[in-house]
């Protein structure tokens, strides 16, 4: 029923990667184009 992943943590040395801006597609109801962006 429930994920058995363990969430993963990112410290401060880490580099998460670029960032994901996707609010504007989902604002504007493009949902589907928010999800090919990822």
């Amino acid at each position: 029923m429930f994920p058995t992943r363990k969430a993963s943590v990112v410290t401060v040395d880490d580099d998460p990667g670029e960032p994901l801006f996707l609010t504007p597609y989902l604002e504007q109801g493009q949902i589907e184009k928010a999800r090919q962006l990822r």
